[in-house]
């Protein structure tokens, strides 16, 4: 199935999208060592050793009590404005900026300050008020009394990128001639030490990292987004955040564009009046697989007219949590069958012998156009007698030596248009056709172009130790598509020993449900109701012909039982707790349709 979409063109490194406005933004990066950058300085100044020069150091502590002394940390990025490659030109209005800093060792949150005098990586404690011997001393004499930044989130666990917000007329003083670029310290708000990669870090996107934005005065800006553009080892759980400044000119929430490695999501969109930020946050349906490379995109214009477009792209890394199971490499080899028969049911059972069928490593594909992954294997969308095929066939076999009862499977995959996946002859998931229905060979599939889609947290009743077989049946849109494309992934992943899932999306967590249409009032939600009359089923429970974020489990009606339109759902479900609720944080995620109000034992 081909669509049209309406391509932006680059243009000396600007985004310009035909009909949506005007690039006005342009963001400027310093961080040392990429980009051709070099201008970064930073040192540690210690008390406890007051004449050691620090400045080659490779990681940075700020720390108020370390071996009977206090630690500063000094920071400063030259070289930002000028005519050179990379600089911020003469002149720029500075709209936002960010200091983005790797933390390696958790501590006590340091405030940031700006300095006054001048120092060098050479820098020691006894250089500062050598006559009380406190090294920085926020005063306006040294370092600005005001911190440019209170407080910097340095207690979470290492290691992770932090971004703070700088005020924008610091830089602009900067930029300016204003005021003297002498960059800033870090001064300790406790003993708890909090340690950062310095700019020696043999790692260059753990180095410091300034971010400025320049553009035209009352425009919205990008002020901060989590996760940083190059983070590595990122949680597969993460969000991905973005808070936008707003102006004369607010953000046009119907302008946010949101994609997620080529695909466009849904975040949600909130402003605050209060603060002129409005936030946009995605917080993913299933997990990013792990030790993947994930690309962000957003896109948003204001209310001017026309409209400021502001695109910001980044990428990031998430750590490897699993073994990866079945791969689309060169290495794993497919067995695949494009005769357009009707091969029944044994064909995706394990002990099937496909040995006659050929074979090639995924993408298997027939596609003229750009697919997320390389096609390894060129196939025909026709079958031999030149007639198109309605369904194609693919088994794999791959070993697993764990135990089944002890990990998660998650499924990720490139299919052009529907498809059923099996694991030794057990369907797992399917993709373009709806739950619990009958699929026959020659049945036509929801469109869907060639882009990653998944993960899906799949079930492992069916996986074994030793050999298995993982087979899928992949349908076209109709009888006239021009493509065909097929490769999937399934990985065995470890869960998080930090995390304790209470409540999952899958065939064993059941739920209790009420669709008379009723008023149930606030009983309902207490935990000593009794449910014990209502029907139950696994999630995800659905009315929806559609493609959904999960399999659904258990199909209902949303018309109750007089087939009257129902309003509003009830759904209970128990789950055991067995930790101190003092020492755990409570994650939710969801998939509704529409709205959703959640209690906990009533509240």
């Amino acid at each position: 199935m081909k669509k049209s979409f309406l391509r932006p063109a680059i243009v000396g490194g600007i985004l310009v999208a035909a009909g949506f406005g005007v690039q006005a933004a342009t963001t400027y990066t310093f961080q040392e060592g990429v980009n051709a950058y070099s201008g970064t300085l930073d040192t540690q100044i210690r008390g406890a050793t007051p004449d050691r020069d620090d400045g080659a150091l490779e990681s940075l502590s700020i720390d108020g009590s370390d071996g009977g002394g206090q630690n500063h940390v000094l920071l400063r990025f030259d070289k930002l404005s000028g005519a050179g490659a990379g600089q911020i030109p003469p002149g720029s209005k500075v709209i936002a900026a960010t200091l983005t800093l790797h933390f390696v060792d958790g501590g006590d949150d340091p405030a940031l300050h700006r300095m006054l005098v001048k120092w060098d990586e050479a820098a020691t404690w006894n250089m500062f008020d050598a006559v009380t011997v406190d090294g920085v001393t926020p005063d306006d004499i040294e370092a600005a009394y005001l911190p440019d930044v209170q407080t910097i989130e340095a207690g979470r666990a290492v290691p992770y990128f932090e971004t703070v917000v700088l005020p924008v007329q610091t830089i602009q003083d900067w930029l300016d001639g204003k005021a003297p670029n002498y960059g800033w310290v870090f001064v300790p708000s406790g003993g708890g030490g909090a340690d950062f990669d310095s700019s020696e870090s043999a790692t260059p996107a753990f180095r410091p990292l300034l971010t400025i934005t320049v553009g035209t005065s009352g425009e919205p800006t990008l002020s901060s987004v989590v996760l940083a553009d190059g983070a590595t080892d990122v949680a597969v759980s993460s969000n991905i955040e973005f808070t936008i400044t707003e102006d004369t000119f607010k953000v046009n929430p119907s302008s946010v564009q949101l994609t997620v490695n080529g695909q466009t999501v849904q975040p949600t969109v909130t402003n605050d009046a209060a603060t002129g930020q409005t936030r946009i946050v995605y917080d993913p349906v299933a997990n990013f697989a792990g030790n993947s490379k994930v690309t962000v995109k957003l896109v948003f214009g204001d209310t001017a007219s026309p409209a400021h477009v502001t695109t910001n792209q980044f990428t990031f890394t998430t750590r490897p949590l699993g073994t990866m199971l079945v791969a689309i490499d060169d290495k794993q080899i497919w067995r695949y069958d494009r005769s357009g028969a009707d091969l029944g049911t044994a064909w995706k059972e394990k002990i099937f012998n496909d040995n006659s069928w050929p074979q090639g490593p995924a993408l298997i594909a027939d596609e003229s156009g750009a697919t997320a992954e390389p096609i390894r294997t060129a196939i025909s969308r026709m079958d031999d007698a030149g007639n198109p095929v309605t369904t194609f066939y693919f088994r794999t076999h791959f070993n697993f030596t764990g135990n089944p009862a002890a990990i998660l499977l998650s499924l990720r995959h490139v299919v052009d248009d529907g498809a059923i996946f099996y694991l030794n002859g057990t369907e797992i998931s399917r993709f373009g056709f709806s739950a619990g229905t009958t699929v026959t060979f020659d049945q036509f599939a929801s469109g869907h172009e060639n882009a990653y889609a998944g993960p899906f947290n799949v079930s492992t009743d069916s996986l074994v130790v030793g050999d298995n077989v993982l087979a899928v049946e992949v349908h076209q849109s109709d009888i006239g598509s021009s493509d065909i494309v097929f490769g999937a992934i399934l990985e065995a992943l470890a869960p998080d020993p930090n995390d304790m899932l209470l409540v999952a999306i899958d065939d064993k967590q059941v739920w209790r449900y009420d669709r008379s249409g009723t008023d149930l009032g606030t009983a309902w939600k207490e935990k000593t109701f009794n449910d014990g009359a209502w029907p139950q089923g696994k999630a995800l429970i659905a009315d929806e012909t559609g493609a959904t974020a999960e399999p659904i489990r258990t199909p209902i009606d949303r018309f109750n039982d007089a087939a009257e339109h129902v309003t509003t759902f009830y759904f209970r479900s128990h789950f055991n707790f067995a930790g101190d609720p003092a020492g755990v944080q409570l994650r939710l995620r969801h998939v509704v349709d529409d709205g959703a109000v959640f209690y906990l034992n009533g509240a």
